[in-house]
């Protein structure tokens, strides 16, 4: 039988992109550490469980943070961030790995000893290539930052782009902003689901300058029995299981951490995982036995009464596995609160369970029952094979293990959430049908604009197409400010106590949310009070640029008068105005049909 704490598969926080002093654009002022052991520190106490080292090509701190890190919990992975011909890769090798190794594969690409370091040079391959040349001596090939400078979205070719993210050597992607996962995925389609992470740089949020408070400030999470680059691997190849870029939740349902027996010729202690465990080995191994000294403990065996015949068989292999001095414990956690149940055996089940509770520290001893601190829902091999002869007993076991509440709730808050679509799909078609309506007319207009414009002299016509312009875009401005009487926000309303002391508790509570809307209602006030100001600003530099237009088409009705049949060359002019007017206004709404207006449709058509 096999079972321990290194098998269980669980999330890590990782961060893939670090920086150490061993960086040149390293500010020693501004690092905030001199030594790997502050480096190693730095990661504990941010709460990661990996990092991997990759300065600017070069791996000189790799070995030393490895070295600090000896010892700690910390995993330490030697790597680099090479700077290719057409941006930054980070190149990530296992525990252990010589700097040796990561130095001959940069002489390789053509980083030269005598240029490590450097952040003016550059590889003589570019993404692709290098990326072939570090799986091959063992590593992992991430692109670093994409959506960042020097990062791969900026390779301007769109087939390269792709044939680049397609390529099997490249692992996965690093994105800053949560938003160039969807750019990665509608760049991929089908083809690939390549995985997205996310490493600090060693930047703070909105900084660009490498500081060791910066590690951790972004990070992945990675589901592996250990943080090592295998686990890596594993977690990247499966990146919808096995990778999320928010903390995972917290696990709410009861979790048997361990059991221990002592005192018998079956001294061991298993360990578990907080999702599904196996325990695995061929017959007489323990299997049963541990599972029956879990119920001993609870005091939840086999009902004697019913199953008289099981009961004896279980009663004998404890008696055999545990003897007369066996002891078993178990430890579990149930929310954010850990017990452990601990139960001598004794024959009959003569020995009563001893329940602790964990309050720091410490083991102290509460008076309750097991059953009423947690619930097991087991049964023996006996006990299956007897409930599956009767269809009442299947049923039973089927009825009391659903549970449709989060189920009935998932599915109300997915309903919800279609509706919103749909609604929001309706409105967007019908705007995107308004748009391609307008711009469906923009070649007669085009055209009509080119006619008129033969007629009058050249600078005259640039003069009043600009101001036909300017008078569109001022148009659209105003009528983009946003509604101020629609702003608002709802605020839950305050909730009673039932309990009559805990009515300080729900005093709290009134006011907190009361502050809360003191506090939205003035934000609302001052936003209110904003657009008003705005609006009216607007509404005086219009007037004023109108008065000016005013000006400029009166001078120029003038001129036109003083020509040969000069009055229809004012009907004329007056034409090209309106029609200069509406193709500017249908080139602004085709601008916003093919930027915002159909790709919002796609997005919402998928999903």
């Amino acid at each position: 039988m096999t079972a321990g704490v290194e098998r269980a598969a669980r999330f890590w926080a990782v961060d893939l992109h670090t920086h150490t002093p061993a960086s040149r654009d390293v500010s020693d002022k501004v690092y905030g550490a001199k030594t790997p052991a502050e480096v190693v520190q730095a990661a504990i106490d941010a709460g990661l469980d990996a990092i991997a080292v990759t300065d600017h090509n070069t791996t000189g701190w790799c070995d030393s943070v490895a070295e600090a890190a000896a010892g700690t919990p910390l995993v330490v992975l030697p790597g680099v961030e090479i700077s290719t011909s057409e941006g930054h890769l980070l190149g990530i090798w296992d525990e252990h790995t010589p700097s040796a190794t990561l130095n001959e594969l940069l002489v390789l690409l053509g980083i030269k000893g005598v240029d490590l370091g450097k952040l003016d040079i550059a590889a003589n391959v570019g993404f692709a290539n290098a990326a072939q040349h570090i799986v091959s001596c063992g590593g992992i090939a991430i692109a670093a930052h994409i959506d960042r400078p020097r990062g791969l979205l900026e390779i301007k070719v769109a087939d390269h782009l792709r044939k680049t993210l397609l390529d099997t050597c490249m692992s996965a992607v690093e994105i800053v902003e949560m938003g160039a996962a969807l750019t990665v995925a509608n760049k991929l389609g089908d083809e690939r689901r390549l995985a997205c992470v996310r490493g600090s740089d060693a930047n703070l949020p909105g900084k660009n300058l490498h500081v060791v408070a910066g590690i951790g400030s972004r990070r992945t999470w990675i589901k592996a029995a250990r943080p090592d680059l295998v686990g890596i691997k594993h977690a990247l190849g499966d990146p919808d299981l096995r990778i999320r870029l928010d903390a995972p939740p917290q696990a709410t349902h009861p979790w048997i951490e361990s059991v221990a027996v002592r005192g018998s010729f079956m001294q061991e202690s298993f360990h578990f995982a907080p999702d599904l465990n196996c325990l695995l080995g061929g017959t007489g191994a323990g299997k049963s036995l541990v599972l029956e000294s879990v119920r001993y403990v609870l005091d939840q065996q086999v009902d004697g009464n019913a199953f008289p015949a099981i009961s004896q068989e279980v009663e004998g292999r404890l008696s055999f596995g545990l003897g007369t001095t066996g002891v078993i414990r178990i430890e579990a956690s149930i929310g954010a609160e850990r017990y452990a149940f601990e139960r001598a055996y004794a024959s009959g089940g003569a020995a009563s369970t001893q329940v602790l509770q964990a309050f720091g520290d410490e083991w102290t001893e509460i008076d309750i029952e097991p059953s009423e601190v947690l619930q097991l829902a087991a049964f023996s091999q006996g006990e299956i094979l007897e409930f599956s002869r009767e269809p009442v007993g299947r049923m039973s076991l089927i009825d009391q293990a659903l549970d449709f509440t989060e189920i009935e709730a998932e599915g109300a808050d997915i309903l919800a959430r279609l509706r919103t679509n749909a609604k929001e799909l309706l409105a967007q078609r019908k705007l995107v049908a308004k748009l391609q309506e307008s711009v469906a007319k923009e070649a007669e207009t085009a055209k009509r604009v080119e006619e008129l414009s033969e007629l009058f002299e050249t600078e005259v016509v640039s003069q009043q197409e600009g101001w036909g312009k300017e008078a569109t875009r001022l148009k659209s401005v105003t009528e983009k400010l946003p509604d101020a009487s629609a702003l608002s926000l709802s605020v839950p309303k305050a909730i009673s106590n039932e309990i009559e002391g805990n009515a300080d508790l729900f005093a709290q509570v009134t006011k907190i949310l009361d502050d809360l809307e003191s506090a939205i209602t003035g934000g609302i006030d001052g936003i209110k009070s904003a657009v008003q100001v705005a609006s009216a600003a607007l509404v005086k530099t219009r007037s004023t640029w109108e008065g000016r237009h005013e000006v400029f088409t009166t001078k120029l009705d003038e001129e036109l008068a003083k020509i040969s049949d000069g009055a229809s060359l004012v009907v004329l002019r007056k034409q090209l105005a309106d029609r200069q007017g509406q193709l500017e206004e249908i080139l602004a709404r085709k601008t916003e049909l093919t930027d915002s207006a159909e790709p919002k449709l796609a997005q919402l058509m998928a999903g």
